[in-house]
């Protein structure tokens, strides 16, 4: 596996946990769904291809990354 490409797949988590704080921070229902949604996929992702992700980043409900 490529470094670009783990640092692609660090960088799609990233990006999906900060909309996903953004939306915890709103009052739309829906868009939290979605959030959460696309979190756990580039969580899955990342598992399925072998790109540690950090441990530390919690996720929808609090939970640890992996």
């Amino acid at each position: 596996m490529s470094e670009s490409f783990s640092a692609a797949v660090r960088e799609r988590v990233h990006q999906a946990h900060a909309a996903l704080e953004a939306a915890r921070l709103g009052d739309d229902a829906d868009e939290r769904m979605r959030a959460e949604a696309a979190w756990e996929d580039a969580r899955r992702f990342a598992q399925r291809h072998g790109v540690p992700l950090d441990e530390e980043a919690p996720g929808p409900g609090g939970e640890p990354a992996l």
